[in-house]
């Protein structure tokens, strides 16, 4: 009783390792459209493409570049070609848009059994134009207020309350999460051991310019976190590795 459509472009531009360096771009514009993108979500059972739209996991745009350099230091001999040759720097940067949020309302105004399933099928009102803005301000993705959870029972008068066994007008999904922006980089250095071994050293850094990224906005019009994001990814995070290679 569900479908779904995916269409992307995907654009790659790749440089082979030549002179020291190899780099990496790829770009995919896509749209992925479904009733219900995971067993959690229920689908309208009056009018299965009442909510149709755009998936929890629909990424509008995706760039991504990576790049492996080798340091053009003058090969060496003895104890300065040890210390000196070998180095390595690599990069990938990222950029994503925010994945869309799953608007609900559990207050049963859609007079659905809102608490036989796993997701709410109720949907607020909106009270105005929508638009997200920067979590890093005032911690929302949204502001609360666009959106009414009345029914015109429980708030009789109300001009946006919602029709009691009726679903509000608010889309299933709204668009977005705030993005994926990250630069991730490495620091390696390869030593010769004699003919037949070698010693790698590797410094990893994740999230170099330690972002603030936020995601998992609350969708819940019922909840008092409702529009603010409850998870957010690692900070700038350092790795060292030592590998003997043989």
């Amino acid at each position: 009783m569900a479908h779904s459509n995916y269409n992307s472009l995907q654009v790659l531009f790749e440089k082979r390792y030549s002179h020291g360096v190899q780099f990496q771009a790829s770009y995919t514009y896509s749209k992925s459209l479904d009733n219900a993108s995971s067993f959690e979500e229920l689908v309208g059972p009056t009018n299965f493409n009442s909510t149709y739209g755009p998936s929890l996991f629909d990424a509008r745009h995706r760039f991504v570049f990576n790049i492996v350099w080798e340091l053009p230091v003058p090969k060496m001999q003895g104890f300065a070609g040890r210390a000196l040759n070998g180095w390595q720097v690599s990069g990938i940067y990222t950029y994503q848009t925010g994945f869309p949020i799953l608007v609900s309302n559990c207050n049963d105004t859609e007079l659905q059994g809102t608490t036989l399933g796993f997701e709410c099928p109720g949907r607020p009102n909106f009270t105005g134009p929508f638009k997200t803005h920067n979590p890093r301000t005032d911690g929302f993705v949204f502001d609360p207020n666009l959106f009414d959870s009345c029914n015109n029972s429980t708030c009789p008068g109300d001009p946006t309350a919602v029709t009691l066994g009726t679903i509000g007008n608010v889309p299933r999904t709204i668009c977005c999460n705030p993005p994926i922006n990250n630069i991730d980089m490495g620091l390696f250095k390869d030593t010769a051991i004699g003919e037949k071994m070698r010693v790698e050293f590797r410094t990893e850094i994740f999230n170099v310019l330690n972002h603030a990224q936020f995601y998992g906005t609350d969708g819940n019009s019922a909840n008092t976190t409702f529009g603010q994001p409850q998870k957010v990814r690692d900070p700038r995070l350092f790795q060292f590795a030592l590998k003997l290679i043989f």
